[in-house]
């Protein structure tokens, strides 16, 4: 791409006003599909829309904008399928007008493969946890997007093995059954899985859905009932991932907070008790 002959952006007296414009029109599309927009003026969209319309416009420039702006958005609590809708607003707007420099497809792959590598880089949301090992359920997310791009953003089927078990009153006996369980499912779930904990009482692994699946399963509910999870009232599941990954969020969240919970002595309040 050039910068003479038919862009957006011919001459610095035309330039603010098609920066401008293309602002409008995304930050529009955004709230006409309803999805939360981004800060548009921060660094990495600035980058973004330098690099569509900007002098120096280029692929090049595209990708690494992208893959900025995918760095700055992964310290933020919307997510990584909030960033991708705002990626789709803007991608109409250009393909509203014939602009789109590449396919919108090219545009998602390469802001996934920013956010899984800021996320490995432990820049603004960490993606490990440092207790367990286990990657933070942001990561899974984002992984999730990471195969479907693979093949070329088709979903693929997956599953999630979900190990939960209800929080051990003594902080001791918590840091155990995450120890515990961390090395069950490393153990019992093939080593190309992605693992993630979500909380104090709840571990993810991500796997393909196929008869290894199950089988996967049942190992985990067999050694989860043996010592030293025997007494810990651990739950094993098989979730299905969802083919509309927007949901995939709110199926993590909620297998979180329906975790077991713990039982209380009768006349419990709240409070341990000796010896517990």
């Amino acid at each position: 791409m050039t910068d003479s002959g038919h862009g957006m952006a011919n001459g610095h007296g035309r330039r603010p006003v098609a920066d401008v414009t293309l602002r409008t029109s995304w930050l529009g599309r955004t709230h006409e599909v309803g999805h939360e927009p981004v800060r548009r003026h921060t660094p990495a969209a600035d980058a973004v829309v330098a690099a569509l319309i900007g002098p120096g416009r280029s692929i090049d420039a595209l990708e690494s904008a992208l893959r900025a702006l995918a760095w700055e958005r992964a310290s933020d609590p919307l997510g990584l399928d909030a960033a991708l809708e705002d990626l789709d607003a803007l991608w109409a707007v250009l393909e509203s007008g014939v602009l789109a420099p590449v396919p919108r497809r090219q545009a998602r792959a390469w802001l996934v493969d920013g956010w899984v590598d800021a996320l490995a880089a432990d820049r603004g949301a960490p993606c490990m946890d440092p207790l367990s090992g286990l990657h933070t359920a942001a990561y899974l997310v984002a992984r999730i997007h990471e195969l479907d791009r693979l093949v070329d953003d088709e979903a693929v089927p997956l599953v999630l093995l979900a190990v939960r078990w209800p929080e051990p009153s003594s902080p001791w006996a918590r840091i155990a059954t995450i120890l515990a369980v961390a090395r069950t499912v490393r153990v019992q779930v093939r080593p190309e899985a992605t693992l993630g904990q979500d909380g104090t009482g709840t571990v993810l692994a991500l796997v393909p859905d196929d008869a290894l699946a199950r089988l996967e399963r049942a190992a985990l509910a067999r050694s989860c009932g043996q010592a030293p999870l025997a007494d810990a009232g651990v739950l094993t599941d098989i979730v299905p991932v969802p083919a509309r990954r927007d949901l995939v969020p709110g199926v993590v969240r909620r297998l979180r907070l329906s975790a077991p919970q713990a039982e209380r002595p009768n006349g419990s309040d709240g409070k341990s008790r000796p010896g517990s």
